[in-house]
């Protein structure tokens, strides 16, 4: 991509090159960087939750097997 903004047959916007602010991949990167880092802990206790219920679950049946 060239930038001659003297020349107007050539020149592209100066925001395709240097990136906005307010659009374009930073703020995408930023926004999903951030919705991923709070959706993460949560996700993960509940994967921890529903692991140690399955296992929880097992070893009653297991237990009971024993006593009964």
């Amino acid at each position: 991509m060239v930038f001659l903004p003297f020349d107007p047959q050539v020149a592209a916007a100066e925001q395709q090159i240097t990136g906005s602010v307010w659009h374009g991949a930073p703020t995408a990167n930023l926004i999903t960087g951030g919705l991923f880092t709070l959706a993460l802990p949560p996700l993960l206790w509940i994967a921890v939750l529903r692991v140690r219920r399955l296992r929880w679950r097992r070893a009653k049946g297991m237990v009971e097997d024993l006593t009964g």
